[in-house]
């Protein structure tokens, strides 16, 4: 069932007739959707049941995805509004886009922040380490909060990039060294 969403989002995010990445808007929330919500609750179905997924961690995905992903609609301001596409940068301009971005970035970090302080996240309270191996995250989850404002007062499609990739890398190092903690230091 959750991969016919995912054909559906598919579908309605580019078929020529609805061609949802031309909607402003649209196009953010299908991503975020897809992303954030449908592909991680479909894992999760591959080893427990759906009804037992943490989905307050799933909707902190959500807006992570929608942090890095706003972005990317503003590196492609120039082309989409040359094309007529009207993604959300070409309807909001881009700071505005980059500003909702943020917002995200910040709205996703405080999701997990109240998880890992109700000791929800994502693991039970009961497995040893988890809340410790989740400390290693906060100093990546810091400087994400503190790239996005340099990045968004003067943007131009490289420091767009530029931002992009050190989501990137401070969200992949920060989730490794967690997961890594988690396990106990076994790789």
């Amino acid at each position: 069932m959750l991969t016919l969403l995912l054909v559906g989002l598919s579908l309605v995010y580019s078929h020529p007739r609805i061609h949802w990445k031309g909607v402003a808007g649209m196009d953010l929330v299908t991503n975020m959707i897809g992303f954030g919500l449908i592909c991680p609750a479909a894992g999760w179905c591959l080893l427990r049941p759906i009804e037992q997924a943490p989905w307050w961690y799933f909707v902190a995905m959500t807006l992570f995805l929608g942090a890095v992903y706003a972005p990317t609609t503003a590196s492609d301001y120039e082309s989409d509004r040359s094309f007529g596409i009207q993604t959300l940068a070409v309807r909001l301009g881009v700071k505005r886009t980059l500003l909702v971005g943020f917002v995200l970035q910040c709205f996703a970090v405080l999701a997990l922040a109240v998880g890992w302080t109700l000791r929800a996240f994502p693991f039970s309270a009961a497995e040893a380490g988890a809340v410790d191996a989740m400390g290693r995250l906060w100093p990546f989850l810091a400087l994400q909060i503190v790239f996005y404002p340099f990045f968004v007062r003067r943007p131009t499609v490289g420091k767009i990039w530029a931002l992009l990739l050190l989501l990137s890398i401070t969200q992949g190092l920060g989730v490794l060294l967690m997961l890594f903690g988690f396990t106990g230091g076994m790789t």
